[in-house]
């Protein structure tokens, strides 16, 4: 093989190990169960996770200087679902890099868990690592378990998290409604675009179905 290629996973798979120099890219739909990825000398993983009611624990291991990982996450739960995500990134050696993308939206009384973790381990020098979950609430009924952490034993490194729950903005469906949407389209609109900033644009069917089973066109999410 040779140097930068990019290696696409089709299949699903429970362990990963991503070669020095090379891209691996993993697209998986209703993943559920452990995943361990260990990623070597210059190397990248990409992931993008769709779930809708699943439980999955994922592993990342930056192994080797230049590793990085650029994770991204969609779950969208209804009636009384639940979906559980973990993810660990562990940062092992210097010069390693990571980004997690969160999103996830519950109507109904569907549950959620996400549990992330950026570890920067001792020798960890000059690394970097940032992690945002956010979730969409569109029933009063709707449950969401946030913890993002940082377990940080280097001194030279970057790191953020970020979580934050909520409901759909108010000012900005009067602001669709008066450029002349109606309420369930505006926010039908809302949603889709909230979900879609963790979602590849391929998944955009995946998205309008779920809008539809969750009735959320008819303005009844």
């Amino acid at each position: 093989m040779m140097e930068n290629e990019v290696i696409d996973i089709k299949e699903p798979v429970k362990e990963l190990i991503v070669p020095a120099g090379k891209t691996v890219r993993q697209k998986a739909v209703g993943f559920s169960g452990p995943l361990r990825v260990r990623v070597a000398a210059n190397g990248r993983y990409e992931a993008a996770f769709f779930q809708t009611g699943q439980a999955c624990d994922i592993t990342v291991e930056l192994a080797e200087e230049g590793a990085s990982c650029d994770i991204k996450a969609l779950y969208l739960v209804r009636l009384k679902q639940e979906n559980i995500l973990n993810i660990k990134v562990m940062h092992l050696v210097p010069s390693t890099f990571s980004a997690q993308l969160i999103r996830g939206v519950l109507a109904d009384k569907g549950q959620g868990v996400f549990d992330g973790l950026i570890r920067m381990e001792p020798g960890a020098q000059k690394s970097e690592g940032a992690q945002s979950h956010k979730a969409l609430l569109l029933s009063d009924k709707a449950r969401v378990r946030g913890q993002p952490e940082l377990e940080i034993f280097a001194d030279d490194v970057k790191c953020s998290h970020g979580n934050a729950v909520g409901a759909l903005n108010p000012e900005q469906l009067f602001y669709l409604q008066t450029r002349g949407l109606n309420e369930a389209e505006a926010r039908r609109l809302l949603i889709r675009a909230f979900a879609a900033q963790a979602a590849p644009e391929e998944w955009g069917a995946y998205i309008d179905e779920w809008l539809t089973e969750t009735e959320i066109g008819a303005g009844n999410g």
